[in-house]
């Protein structure tokens, strides 16, 4: 960051993303990367959401099959607080909320997705699969240890 700095690009945040080799993995970050570009040049936000929710349901076939020990690495060494979510529940109730706002991507007339709206989506995704991508790094690493 200092680096960009000192080349004049100013203060820039860099997300650190694993990369498992899992299924589908290569296909979400394919699907990022067009959205990253349809954002960079600005050219059609409602393309962007469309690319965000590619890259989502290309690895929402291992998240499902894989759920319990994504779970499991979640809550490990955190006890469950009386009254309150566990950790998985309440990083499962984020994902389905930026799950929910992808779904505001090209539908006719129902929505007008602005540049904005596809940035939020675009910074959520990614933030959601930045943590989530270390996590499957944990479990793959499990499983191959068993």
């Amino acid at each position: 960051i200092k680096f960009l700095e000192d080349l004049g690009y100013g203060a820039k945040w860099i997300v650190e993303i694993d990369r498992p080799d899992l299924e589908g993995f290569s296909e979400v970050i394919k699907f990022l990367d067009r959205a990253r570009e349809g954002l960079y040049s600005k050219s059609n936000p409602g393309y962007v959401i469309n690319d965000l929710r590619l890259a989502r349901d290309s690895l929402a076939v291992y998240l499902e099959r894989n759920k319990e020990n994504i779970y499991k690495v979640i809550d490990e060494g955190s006890a469950n607080e009386e009254g309150h979510l566990k950790k998985s529940e309440r990083i499962e109730n984020m994902y389905k909320a930026i799950k929910e706002w992808l779904n505001i991507g090209p539908h006719g007339d129902k929505y007008k997705v602005t540049y904005q709206d596809a940035l939020l989506g675009y910074r959520e995704f990614v933030a959601m699969l930045a943590y989530l991508s270390s996590v499957l790094t944990e479990v793959q690493r499990k499983e191959t240890e068993d």
